[in-house]
Order: C-alpha cells, then structure tokens, then sequence
C-alpha cells in the first residue's frame, strides 16, 4: 500500500460524508482535519475513521502527526482501547 500527497478517508451517512482529511510529507502522516455531520456525531464515525487511518500508519511504519483537535484527543483518550 502507498499513499502520497493529500487525500482524505471518508464514509458516507444519512446526513452527509464524514471524513479525515490529510496530508504525508516524509514518513508522516498529517491529519489536519476531522469532520462528523452533527446528525452523526457521538456515534462513533470519527473514531472508526481515525483508527483506519492510524492502523495505516502503523503498516507503513510512518508517524502520525495531529493538527486536528479529534486527532489529539483520539491519541490522548482512545487509541488504547
């Protein structure tokens, strides 16, 4: 698998896409922008989305580096689980 340049993952719902936007430069990933439609917030979305987006990371062996507040919370609180 390779991923270069920018790029985001998304999913589609009921109420619009649900996304993480980023961005590689060198071995790291940059995830500068998380977005849940407010309809769909609180059900897991972003979170689902930011581990694929991590577990990517991981297979690749690149770092991950958050500009996005989800991001830093997502690695404060719940990568672990």
């Amino acid at each position: 698998m390779e991923i270069k340049g920018e790029g985001e993952f998304f999913v589609e719902t009921p109420h619009g896409k649900a996304f993480v936007k980023y961005k590689i430069e060198a071995n790291k990933i940059i995830i500068y922008q998380t977005f849940t439609p407010e309809e769909e917030r609180g059900k897991g979305i972003a979170t689902e989305l930011t581990k694929f987006i991590f577990d990517i990371a991981k297979k690749l062996g690149y770092e991950i580096v958050d500009e996005c507040s989800f991001t830093t919370y997502f690695k404060t609180n719940i990568k672990q689980i």
